[in-house]
């Protein structure tokens, strides 16, 4: 349980009078179109994030299997790679 100090009770006190005294500033919120906004950059970054730790495991589980891509191509989830990768798994499944 949260136990309230000294400093708690002085701070308190003190906001109170400043609160009183209307010496305090509302809290910012930004309008609707920027809070749009900020979701859906958040959200972009999540997705973008979530996409490169994918790209890591494949190049692991790649690299697991003594398959190197990186030695071969620069970008392996280019066209190049994506026929690579696609053709491992088709021989794998046959």
């Amino acid at each position: 349980m949260y136990q309230t100090t000294k400093s708690d009770k002085k701070e308190s006190v003190w906001l109170s009078k400043l609160l009183l005294s209307c010496s305090l500033k509302g809290s910012f919120i930004p309008k609707v179109e920027a809070r749009d906004f900020r979701h859906f950059a958040r959200f972009r970054k999540k997705i973008i994030e979530e996409i490169a730790c994918e790209k890591n495991g494949i190049i692991k589980v790649l690299e697991g299997a003594n398959i190197k891509l990186s030695s071969v191509l620069s970008n392996f989830d280019g066209v190049a790679g994506n026929r690579i990768i696609d053709t491992l798994i088709e021989e794998r499944v046959m």
